[in-house]
């Protein structure tokens, strides 16, 4: 395999909207997505990378037999090629060091007396009447264990963003948590600009009455973008040039604004460690661990995130919010995808692993820094990546 990091950073503002109608007078606001979904991230990739291909047929081409070629080099609309695996894309401050951002895990709770910055609570099993956070139904199914933080007054997600050393502390039980690592909305580096308009008669060029809207795309400050990975197997076509994935200009967004890509520097140590699992090897002496989505995933029972659970595993508790719902255009066939809910990033599963130690910590590797939950067809996007965390008690 070979894996490749690279970064993008946008020269403008960026809008991802969601899946649905922005006619004026039908829709008085539209605000972009944050981050771009994976199904986006692919696009820009692929579309990126057949740019540069070395084809028969023009990219303005839509044959039959031009479709074919460019599926046979980066695959179909719904699928990469064989061995192809995406991760990302995460917020980041860009330079020497890359430092991502992540949601935040939704076992990190609100204290009741929170200021801005506070360290937050963990939450861990709870064994009396106190009010507690968990959206498994007993009523409907599942083995309801009830996690919270009572003894601290936290009954409620800390939501927003979380630094990659921030989220080290809060999957590890170890270090210390940084104030500054995190983002109540959305991260520090990151800020909403509304823009309002109204919609013109083509004819006229005139305003056209009662027709007001507004538009709230993102804009990355100076020294910031997204990171991203793609893994390829030895095999991959010779007329691919990978190499343009860490140079030149894309496209991304509504409008096709343009986005400046970069070799990844040196990654966060803290974003190094989760990946490669160092933490593991102590979260085993434990039975219980959280599965923390790192991108949406879509799944048909969002209590049994796995869609293979390993012998004598069971989901304690389930921490999941409400649904965001994707879908788009697909720019392969200029046809709309399917609109689609998925279980939102940030979202934490409560997973008890019976057996010893050694067996324990095999399992965990298979599910930290990769797609491990949701619908396995859309792995190769990049959806449903988790890391693994540590349960710490209260």
């Amino acid at each position: 395999m070979s894996t490749l990091d690279f970064t993008w950073r946008p020269v403008d503002t960026l809008y991802f909207g969601p899946p649905v109608s922005m006619a004026a007078g039908e829709v008085n606001h539209g605000r972009s997505l944050f981050p771009p979904p994976p199904m986006t991230f692919q696009g820009i990739v692929r579309t990126r990378l057949l740019a540069s291909a070395k084809r028969t047929f023009s990219l303005d081409d839509w044959s039959a037999t031009a479709r074919k070629e460019r599926a046979e080099l980066v695959g179909g609309p719904d699928a990469l090629l064989p061995g192809w695996q995406l991760a990302g894309p995460f917020p980041a401050r860009l330079g020497d060091q890359v430092e991502p951002w992540f949601p935040t895990p939704r076992f990190a709770l609100r204290a009741k007396r929170y200021n801005s910055g506070d360290e937050p609570a963990r939450a861990h099993v709870i064994r009396s009447p106190h009010p507690a956070c968990d959206d498994l139904n007993p009523k409907i199914g599942g083995d309801r264990t009830d996690v919270g933080a009572p003894e601290q007054g936290a009954e409620e997600p800390l939501g927003g963003w979380v630094s990659a050393r921030n989220l080290q502390w809060l999957l590890t039980g170890s270090g210390t948590w940084d104030g500054k690592g995190f983002g109540k909305d959305l991260p520090p580096f990151v800020e909403r600009e509304p823009r309002t308009g109204l919609a013109v008669d083509q004819r006229s060029g005139s305003a056209m009455d009662g027709l007001l809207y507004t538009v709230s795309p993102v804009r990355m400050k100076p020294g910031s973008g997204f990171l991203g990975r793609l893994a390829l197997p030895a095999s991959f076509s010779p007329a691919l040039d990978v190499a343009t994935l860490t140079g030149g200009i894309a496209t991304a967004g509504r409008g096709a604004k343009p986005v400046e890509l970069q070799a990844a520097g040196t990654l966060d140590p803290a974003w190094n460690d989760l990946r490669c699992g160092n933490h593991l090897a102590k979260t085993a002496e434990s039975p219980l661990f959280w599965l923390v989505a790192l991108t949406p995933a879509r799944m048909k029972d969002p209590r049994q995130p796995l869609t293979r659970l390993p012998p004598g595993t069971t989901v304690r508790a389930a921490l999941v919010g409400a649904p965001i719902v994707l879908g788009g255009l697909s720019m392969v066939g200029g046809d709309s995808r399917s609109n689609r809910a998925y279980v939102p990033a940030g979202s934490a599963w409560l997973i008890e692993i019976a057996g010893k130690p050694p067996e324990r910590l095999e399992a965990l590797r298979r599910l930290n820094d990769g797609p491990s939950i949701g619908d396995p067809e859309d792995h190769c996007f990049g959806f449903g990546h988790t890391l693994v965390g540590r349960y710490v008690e209260a």
